[in-house]
């Protein structure tokens, strides 16, 4: 049997399982993501074959059975994330991806195959430090994004000219950082970026007025139902921080040369 542990500040899962294939998935997907030695332990996961499938139990919500190996393994890779958010209900919770330069940071915020994920993977290339992949926690009195730095990861090959459904189907392959590249504290939120695939379509930026802002934020926001009231209180402040870019795009390696260029430019000294 497996057993590990997933951190997040000052709580953290653990996991065990009777899979070498799950417990591989899970230490790949949270191998960044950072521990601390007075964690409390905020859900208990056990995913185990019965026959020819695997089930999941853990409360409050874990439990699921009949599942392959591999869609156990993305079952546990969600359940831990839920557990943790959850657990850090004080956070702002995007779905978004995150990177910054120096200290300030982009939020990519969008729909599953907007691309916001390989965004945030292509830009450490590019001198940028990775803090986030799908979700992204934001400290609402600070208004800087938290680093939850599940390993990135981005779709695989495919022409420019496939549509979204197609793109929803290519493989995503992990991407290897270095320590270096991934930030380990909070920084500065200076921009929000919600991506947009176009088959096709040449790499342009467009800004976004506060309210086409606002409404394209708040639906990528994880908890707004069970806490409105602070959620649009703080899309609010951020959209007076942070300006809102839409990029739209079907090269993703144009994109990300793109921000570089136009949100986050490096300074003269590099930072």
């Amino acid at each position: 049997m497996h057993t590990l542990q997933v951190g997040f500040r000052y709580t953290a899962v653990s996991v065990a399982t009777d899979s070498d294939y799950i417990a591989t998935h899970l230490r790949t997907a949270f191998r960044h993501m950072p521990g601390t030695a007075a964690q409390v332990v905020v859900g208990h996961l056990e995913l185990t074959r019965d026959g020819d499938a695997y089930s999941c139990q853990g409360a409050p919500w874990a439990t699921a059975s009949d599942l392959t190996e591999q869609s156990a393994a993305d079952h546990a890779t969600y359940e831990v994330i839920m557990h943790l958010r959850y657990a850090n209900a004080g956070l702002l919770w995007l779905h978004a991806a995150c990177a910054a330069r120096g200290s300030r940071a982009v939020v990519f915020a969008g729909n599953r195959g907007s691309g916001k994920s390989t965004l945030a993977a292509l830009l450490p290339s590019m001198g940028w430090q990775y803090l986030s992949d799908d979700v992204t926690p934001v400290e609402m009195p600070s208004l800087s994004a938290v680093p939850f730095p599940e390993t990135p990861s981005m779709r695989l090959g495919g022409p420019a000219h496939l549509d979204e459904p197609e793109v929803l189907l290519l493989t995503k392959a992990t991407v290897e950082l270095s320590v270096t590249q991934i930030a380990q504290a909070p920084v500065g939120i200076a921009a929000l970026v919600f991506p947009t695939y176009v088959a096709g379509a040449d790499t342009a930026m467009e800004r976004l007025g506060a309210g086409r802002a606002a409404a394209a934020l708040l639906q990528q926001c994880l908890d707004l139902p069970n806490h409105e009231k602070e959620t649009v209180e703080c899309v609010g402040r951020l959209l007076t921080q942070a300006p809102a870019w839409r990029i739209t795009y079907s090269a993703a390696h144009e994109a990300a040369r793109l921000v570089d260029a136009m949100l986050l430019p490096a300074a003269p000294n590099g930072g």
